[in-house]
Formats: structure tokens, sequence, C-alpha cells
């Protein structure tokens, strides 16, 4: 899925600001945020699996499992780009999936592991007693 605002540069017709939003947007290069422009979107291939907003597979996988900072680390060796450039483009992807800056997202394993800890805690101190 594309930035929204790049895609209302496409609806104007206005390719080179999309791609330069593109690349504001995600760190990508010039030539694969060409390609994607020109390719219809996002969902054109770059090499790899490609995700929205144009992060490699295991950047996003790593952002849906609450690893903003492994995310991060990933994007910049996959894209040798700066610490800045990496982390802006992990937050437009985070801001596009609905997510406000810095959150990540929560998975529902969480409450119950709790809970089963809660209870195994009870039933050793019942044990105990």
């Amino acid at each position: 899925m594309l930035h929204i605002e790049v895609r209302a540069a496409l609806e104007r017709g206005d390719k080179l600001h999309a791609i330069k939003l593109l690349r504001e947007k995600t760190g990508l290069s010039l030539a694969e945020a060409k390609a994607l422009i020109e390719g219809g979107g996002a969902d054109a291939p770059e090499g790899a699996p490609a995700a929205p907003a144009g992060l490699p597979a295991d950047v996003v996988a790593a952002m849906r499992d609450g690893r903003k900072i492994d995310a991060i680390r990933l994007l910049r060796e996959r894209r040798r780009i700066g610490l800045k450039e990496a982390k802006e483009a992990v937050e437009a992807h985070a801001l596009e999936q609905g997510l406000a800056p810095g959150e990540v997202p929560r998975t529902r394993a969480g409450g119950w592991l709790v809970a089963i800890a809660i209870v195994l805690a009870g039933l050793v101190w019942l044990y105990n007693r």
C-alpha cells in the first residue's frame, strides 16, 4: 500500500513528485522508487518479496512482532542507509498500518500468558500451603 501523499501525487499525474515522496518516506534508492511507481505501486517486485511501503518482508515481520529496533537494524543492513532514514521508513510503515509514532503492534498472546502464569502461581501456592 502506497503512502497517502504518494498516491495523491500519482493521481495528479506527478510521477516525479511521487518518486521523491516515496524515497523520503521509505528510504528507497532512486531506481527502486522509480521501479515501484512505474510498475504500478508497492506490490511490484524488487528482487525480494516486497511488502507495503517497499520494505523487505523480514523488516515488516519484525515490525509485526513488535521488534521495532530490529526492524530498523534490518532495514539499515538491507538498504545500506543511515539510522535516521531507516527509522523514518519504519515509522512511515507503522503510520500506514494505523499505529501511533513509537507504537508497536500488540499481540493477543501476552494476556493469555499472564493468565496462565497467575493460575500456575496460585496452584503452587495452594500445593505448598
